[in-house]
């Protein structure tokens, strides 16, 4: 009897080979002459399997995405790791965690303010005092930094500018530069040209400054001397107070029939009182001066 060969084998040996397949159906049975038996040779990859290694490369790929984005984070958590320069950070009055993890990142005291930012917030960081902050330093981890924002800032420092009874406007500017030498005469005149744009109970928009200025002796903070207006509305609202407590709100009243029937406005009676204030010589004198202003009007 001449050998012959079954394409398919006995259903033994065909459940034996497609026990090694998890996927049987998936494949060929074709006879080797060379090695003298049936071999299995796995068909193009059907749809299904397709999928399944598109999805498990992506799935790799986020999980490597997710790795490094997890190490940049820890390694802005910790900073650098070397400690930097010193960094004494200025938090101006009413400064939100924004704008303070703004002032961070442009110190180098973090890397991203940003991160910062919420990292803070989850750290139970909502907002910072006003004020100078010391201990600071370049690269510094940010949970260093949140212990050293939630302290107090150093004691706040003043500088007292005097002002005599007398002094002109100009004389005025000259000394609030001098007192403040971080200021330039640009940002003064800015800020006083603001200051004539607004209105207070007794001055009006436009009305020149000469004269709400009250000369007294006034204490600045110096955290808050970056904002060339405060000194100005400092004085501002003094001569307010002072204009009130001398009745100058009734001047129209006190002054009726000194200048005929020409009504006296609060602000003529001003100038008048400096005019008076710059003629006179001795106390007498006042009521004299005073007579032939009002005559004029």
């Amino acid at each position: 009897m001449s050998d012959s060969h079954d394409p398919y084998g006995s259903d033994t040996d065909a459940d034996d080979e497609y026990e090694r397949y998890d996927e049987p159906y998936d494949d060929e049975i074709v006879y080797d002459d060379d090695d003298g038996e049936y071999v299995y040779i796995p068909r193009e990859m059907g749809i299904v399997r397709k999928g399944m290694v598109v999805f498990a490369v992506f799935a790799v790929v986020v999980v490597g995405l997710v790795g490094v984005a997890g190490w940049w984070a820890v390694s802005q958590v910790r900073g650098t790791g070397q400690t930097g320069d010193e960094v004494t950070l200025s938090v101006p009055t009413g400064a939100t965690l924004t704008q303070v993890s703004s002032l961070l990142e442009e110190a180098g005291v973090i890397e991203n303010g940003t991160i910062f930012r919420y990292y803070g917030k989850w750290k139970g960081l909502e907002s910072v005092k006003a004020g100078q902050y010391d201990d600071l330093y370049q690269g510094m981890a940010l949970d260093d930094v949140i212990v050293r924002l939630q302290a107090d800032p150093l004691p706040e420092q003043f500088i007292d500018v005097n002002f005599p009874e007398g002094m002109t406007f100009a004389a005025m500017h000259s000394k609030i530069l001098n007192s403040f030498p971080q200021m330039t005469d640009a940002e003064l005149v800015n800020a006083e040209a603001a200051a004539v744009a607004g209105a207070t109970k007794y001055h009006t928009p436009q009305q020149p400054l000469e004269g709400f200025l009250f000369p007294a002796t006034y204490r600045v903070q110096e955290s808050a001397i970056a904002d060339e207006g405060a000194l100005l509305g400092q004085m501002m609202t003094k001569f307010d107070q002072v204009a009130d407590e001398v009745g100058l709100a009734d001047a129209p009243t006190k002054l009726s029939g000194v200048a005929g029937s020409r009504e006296v406005t609060p602000y003529e009676a001003l100038i008048v009182a400096s005019m008076i204030e710059k003629e006179a010589k001795v106390d007498e004198d006042r009521a004299k001066i005073a007579r032939v202003i009002y005559n004029r009007l």
